[in-house]
């Protein structure tokens, strides 16, 4: 009996490691897209880094919001789009809150509000 338990312990999937509170950039960000079913996938939005992983039918690879998987999607959805238009290279400079109009700035924190409530902060987004 033991040497089941200790099988079944064995067989369960590995899952990765959460950097919590860990400082991001727009590269170290990059490398959390769920390009593969078993990496993680984080967010970022205005200075704040989440983990969306375990909604993966909406951020992962080819789901409706794929594209800010791994990536800082502040000015992204603060406009509503889903072109990468609007989403910082590596290298860029912090997105500029001033480029945004009223409707806009409301918008993003209304999206700030809807991922504190929903995800894990797992970090902080540095430029």
């Amino acid at each position: 009996m033991g040497r089941k338990q200790s099988l079944e312990a064995n067989d369960e999937p590995k899952h990765p490691t959460k950097q919590e509170n860990g400082v991001f950039d727009v590269a170290k960000l990059a490398k959390f897209d769920g390009t593969n079913s078993s990496q993680l996938i984080f967010i970022g939005i205005k200075d704040k880094v989440y983990d969306v992983s375990h909604m993966r039918q909406f951020y992962g690879k080819d789901a409706p919001y794929g594209c800010f998987a791994g990536k800082d999607a502040t000015i992204a959805l603060a406009k509503n789009s889903l072109t990468t238009e609007f989403i910082p290279k590596p290298g860029a400079k912090i997105y500029d809150l001033s480029v945004l109009d009223e409707s806009e700035t409301k918008a993003l924190d209304d999206w700030a509000v809807f991922f504190d409530r929903k995800y894990e902060v797992v970090g902080t987004l540095k430029y």
